[in-house]
């Protein structure tokens, strides 16, 4: 493969999970190649090597004979991930010692979560989205480069989730906020109290929204 079509599929990649985990391309929806080549004004090499790639971290899977489709999450599926997301984030709260500059990053964030209060509800998820950050800032501050690898996995998913949210986004930004404080305090006792919470209140809302969106479907083909 030249150099140029691998680069092309490097910025196809990050176009197209980027559509993915904002929902902008639809959980079941079938790749269609020619109006994706149309629409970025490339040939199919490398498209194929984008999508290729997708397929090989979960966020398109491939159907023998029917083709390349989007992952579309199951309840199950939210349930799995956020259990190892779970586990690593306690991991790696065990060895979590912030320094000077860890602490303006914490002061930061729990600035942006105080400052969701009595925003629209578009605004709202923008911080949420944004807060989010604080699961990112704990797993980089471990020493398992293993687990680092393993939840950057996942965490595409974990994203893509997110977006799925469309409601009690004042109680997940306070959750992120309230682990942005007690880190900042040393409580890890509180952070690990206030994960659990968090994490347990997502997977319920994400499968909730995952149901809404499956009887939606179901109206829609009736």
């Amino acid at each position: 493969m030249s150099r140029m079509i691998k680069g092309i599929g490097e910025q196809l990649h990050r176009t197209l999970k980027g559509r993915i985990v904002a929902l902008e391309m639809s959980p079941g929806e079938r790749i269609n190649f020619s109006d994706l080549c149309e629409e970025f004004g490339v040939s199919l090499s490398p498209l194929r090597e984008a999508v290729k790639k997708l397929c090989e971290t979960g966020l398109v899977e491939f159907l023998p004979r029917r083709g390349y489709y989007i992952f579309k999450p199951t309840c199950e599926d939210v349930k799995n991930i956020y259990e190892l997301r779970r586990m690593f984030e306690h991991y790696a709260l065990k060895s979590f010692d912030p320094n000077d500059q860890h602490r303006n990053d914490l002061q930061k964030l729990e600035r942006l979560g105080q400052a969701a209060v009595g925003k629209r509800e578009e605004e709202k998820k923008a911080i949420l989205l944004e807060t989010e950050q604080i699961h990112i800032f704990i797993i980089r501050h471990s020493e398992n480069v293993y687990m680092k690898n393993l939840f950057g996995s996942i965490y595409d998913f974990t994203l893509l989730f997110q977006h799925l949210i469309e409601r009690n986004m004042d109680e997940f930004v306070a959750h992120h906020t309230a682990i942005a404080e007690a880190l900042l305090k040393g409580s890890i006792n509180s952070v690990h109290k206030v994960m659990d919470k968090h994490i347990d209140a997502a997977v319920l809302e994400i499968c909730r929204a995952l149901r809404g969106r499956e009887k939606q479907q179901v109206a829609v083909t009736t």
